[in-house]
């Protein structure tokens, strides 16, 4: 599905808010196996949960919105040292 990679994009971005797996899948009223699958790609995200998710992140409050983007930079830094080729790749390095 075209939407799959959104939803994931967004799930991510509402777990660097939650802080935790298990505080997301919480407050998404789902198991942290649960969420863990939809992260990895493994199960479909239902659209309920998706559109939790963007409420999660509409309602963030300014503090949440500054400690998630530190997290999603930490992550992000360290996926491109675990794989430097491949995140190049994603953002057109080789074109």
């Amino acid at each position: 599905m075209e939407h799959e990679h959104t939803y994931r994009h967004t799930l991510s971005y509402a777990l660097a808010i939650a802080g935790t797996e298990f505080a997301l899948a919480l407050r998404l009223r789902v198991t942290a196996a649960t969420l863990r699958s939809w992260l990895a790609g493994t199960s479909v995200i239902p659209d309920s949960a998706f559109l939790d998710a963007v409420d999660l992140i509409a309602r963030a409050t300014p503090r949440e919105i500054a400690r998630s983007r530190t997290a999603l930079k930490k992550r992000h830094g360290a996926a491109r040292q675990e794989s430097p080729v491949r995140h190049r790749r994603h953002f057109g390095a080789f074109k």
